[in-house]
């Protein structure tokens, strides 16, 4: 840049062989007066084809450039004007140059740092693009953003712009089980269990066995398989990221054909004492081959597993001195992680004379003419992986419990028809509500209690805790909880569960956080504790039996579950001409859904579906 004045321009004479410092002369000379300068040197017209402008040096820091024909002036303030100079000592100048180049990928070392490693970007069919493929990668950046250094030879700032498609994938098991059955083909079943980790785009891909077929899915019991976020192709099965959700209860099924193989028995008659000789040809050395053998009563009286057996196995079992006398069974099932086969063989067992027929002891048995029907509990490694059993079982159990949870609270508040909140000191009542049936007099109920409380029975805790008592009343059962200055009373048809009256003491807690000082200095004005019925809604989700309407806020996020709940809502107002619906009107048959019961919950969070005052 030119903060002074331009003099004048003149060709730099560079005809000097060699690399060093070349001395010019100016034909143009001009005094200068105060103020800062700049020297431009346009260096284009010497570019040569086989090097590039970086590569020339404009100045030497090794090579001494001094000269007797240079000087040095300097503008002195004191004299007013120039010095004369100091001889043999230049300045030295440095070009500096920005640039812009484009590179191939491959000429500059481009390439991508992944645990360690180096992966090059190579080539494209665009001599200024690259291409990047790397495939198999075991990468756990334990990070919620993925960084991957791009690298190069030629700078740090290298300039470039990329795209991207990244496919992750995290295997795991599935326990499932097969069921092998006579004279139908076989049933599969696997309980994948899904949790997902940070990621809000997670879907999950099965690779099923080609020998399977009738691909089903069950969310919570409900058939799912025509929803739009479950994809069958050919046997690879795709669960899309909208249905997939914490805490559901997911089963594949499918059917394939039994695995045929050869099973044979020397004999067909055999007596007590002898050695029953079975062989087996197995169809696939990778797979395990069980049999059983079964007495004319159904009783087992012999069983063996062989892992991974190859060409033909055998199995022995000798009979006991007094067996029952009729026809045995042996049953030979075959399996392996995709694949399973059955075969019955039979022989009889003849009794010589004299010989006791049978035990002295009668043994209670199946039905010999029963349908022989054995489940094979197996991993099926549809994906691979490793996990622990005590972790699904663990993880089991907590679902189990929480869903247990939730169907007594729905059931709890079916069962609640009142529910009343009153100052303790005074009696005097600070919120009530109707939840079903008869509206009460809550006067008198508050007295009644009132005066039974008074009567001095023994309530367990501290002031600081929450105190219970229970009591029945002609076809009523009553709940009382005391805490600090208020107490809660509901009032049931039947006796409510545990998980009731374990809400009470959170919700108590609440109440008292929230209006505890306005409580204890109630002196009559109810407006103030019109926020209690939230309280109320979030601790005992009375919004499953509240009636309620269907609003859809702008950018809501549904899952398809959720749509599915919100379409068979407005169809169900429509249909009863009703600007308003029961959560009961969703449930199949009036049978509770544990699952719907939560996505109601959650949709009641969204301000979807909203409490009708």
């Amino acid at each position: 840049s030119l903060v002074g004045l331009v003099t004048g321009s003149q060709t730099i004479n560079m005809s000097t062989p060699g690399e060093m410092w070349h001395i010019q002369n100016f034909s143009f000379h001009k005094k200068l007066s105060e103020g800062n300068y700049t020297l431009v040197i346009n260096a284009m017209g010497i570019f040569k084809p086989q090097k590039r402008l970086t590569e020339y040096r404009w100045y030497f820091n090794d090579i001494n450039p001094m000269n007797p024909d240079l000087y040095v002036s300097y503008y002195s303030e004191d004299s007013g004007g120039w010095s004369n100079g100091s001889q043999g000592t230049p300045f030295l100048y440095k070009l500096d140059q920005k640039l812009n180049f484009t590179f191939k990928p491959e000429d500059i070392n481009m390439h991508a740092e992944i645990n360690g490693d180096s992966h090059p970007v190579l080539n494209g069919i665009d001599p200024i693009k690259g291409n990047l493929s790397i495939s198999n990668i075991n990468y756990s950046p334990n990070e919620t953003t993925l960084n991957i250094p791009i690298k190069n030879n030629k700078s740090s700032s290298l300039i470039f712009n990329s795209s991207y498609n990244i496919r992750i994938t995290n295997i795991f098991p599935s326990n499932g089980s097969v069921l092998i059955k006579e004279n139908l083909n076989n049933s599969w079943i696997v309980r994948p269990t899904i949790v997902r980790n940070f990621s809000n785009n997670y879907s999950i891909k099965f690779n099923c066995p080609k020998s399977w077929y009738n691909l089903t899915v069950f969310k919570d019991g409900e058939n799912i398989t025509s929803y739009d976020d479950v994809k069958i192709i050919g046997n690879t099965l795709y669960i899309l990221n909208d249905t997939i959700t914490d805490g559901a209860n997911w089963e594949i099924t499918a059917n394939s054909k039994k695995v045929d193989f050869d099973a044979s028995i020397p004999l067909s008659v055999y007596e007590s004492g002898q050695t029953v000789i079975i062989s087996v040809d197995v169809p696939v050395s990778e797979g395990n081959l069980t049999v059983f053998i079964l007495d004319p009563y159904g009783t087992e009286k012999y069983t063996d597993t062989e892992e991974n057996p190859s060409g033909t196995t055998t199995f022995s079992y000798t009979l006991p001195s007094n067996p029952f006398k009729g026809s045995w069974k042996a049953l030979i099932f075959w399996n392996n992680y995709t694949d399973a086969g059955l075969q019955t063989l039979t022989f009889q067992i003849k009794i010589s004379d004299g010989s006791s027929d049978g035990d002295s002891t009668i043994i209670t048995g199946l039905d010999p003419q029963f349908v022989f029907l054995v489940v094979l509990i197996i991993i099926i490694g549809l994906v691979g992986g490793l996990t622990t059993y005590q972790a699904v079982k663990r993880y089991k159990r907590k679902q189990a419990e929480y869903r247990q949870k939730i169907y007594n609270k729905y059931m709890d508040v079916l069962n609640l028809d009142f529910i009343m909140i009153s100052q303790k000191s005074s009696g005097l009542n600070i919120y009530e509500q109707v939840i079903s049936g008869e509206k009460r007099d809550p006067t008198l109920i508050s007295g009644f209690l009132q005066a039974i409380r008074a009567f001095g029975i023994d309530l367990t805790g501290s002031e600081e805790q929450s105190q219970s008592i229970k009591l029945e009343f002609q076809k009523s059962k009553v709940l009382m909880s005391e805490f600090k200055d208020f107490r809660i009373i509901n009032i049931f048809k039947d006796s409510p569960s545990k998980d009731f009256k374990d809400s009470l003491d959170p919700l108590s807690r609440d109440i008292d956080k929230y209006y505890g000082k306005l409580i204890k200095n109630f002196l009559g004005d109810l407006s103030k504790f019109k926020g209690i019925e939230e309280l109320l809604d979030k601790h005992l989700q009375l919004s499953l039996v509240y009636p309620l309407k269907v609003i859809m806020p702008k950018n809501i996020k549904l899952d398809s579950a959720e749509k599915m709940l919100v379409k068979k809502a407005l169809n169900i107002m429509k249909k009863r001409n009703m600007d308003y619906f029961y959560v009961s009107y969703l449930f199949a048959e009036k049978e509770f859904n544990i699952r719907n019961a939560e996505r109601i919950l959650k949709l009641v969070e969204k301000k979807v579906f909203q409490h009708v005052k």
